[in-house]
């Protein structure tokens, strides 16, 4: 992808060096900058963990990996401070433009995963048992087990 002049200057203010296995950045800017530059030379390793999650998320949690990310968005999102949310525009800004569409929103249930599913996930997991056994016993539970989930979800 080519950069515009205006992504090109900040590109020029940043550097990444990898030495044994770890790579080292240097960035500099406003918040804005730094996010972009840090996603600009990390597009590949970012891809690549995305990736991994995917595949995780749903061999762990039999659950989609966008299902954690729009569970980090509701929670989440609103309680950043802007600065942090300026960071992560450029960030996923940075990774568009080297080729691997990106959100804020993916960002944010990247930043999030560890913690929904370190904790937040095993809290949930009750309330999904319950919805699946109703699903199977009862033809007409999906629609009161999409209540009741939703139920459970807001109250955590």
């Amino acid at each position: 992808m080519t950069l515009t002049d205006t992504q090109n200057k900040i590109i020029a203010k940043a550097s990444k060096k990898d030495i044994n296995g770890w790579h080292y950045l240097s960035v500099q800017g406003d918040p804005y900058e730094i996010g972009f530059q840090h996603g600009y030379l990390l597009t590949d390793e970012f891809r690549d963990a995305i990736r991994f999650y995917t595949h995780m998320t749903l061999e762990l949690y039999g659950m989609d990996y966008s299902f954690f990310v729009e569970q980090a968005v509701k929670m989440h999102k609103d309680k950043i401070p802007e600065e942090y949310m300026e960071e992560m525009q450029g960030m996923a800004d940075g990774f568009t433009a080297n080729g691997f569409e990106t959100s804020v929103d993916d960002i944010i249930g990247w930043n999030d995963w560890m913690e929904l599913t370190g904790y937040w996930w095993h809290k949930l997991q009750p309330i999904i048992l319950i919805i699946h056994l109703k699903v199977h016993v009862d033809p007409t539970a999906p629609v009161l087990s999409q209540l009741v989930l939703q139920l459970g979800m807001e109250n955590r």
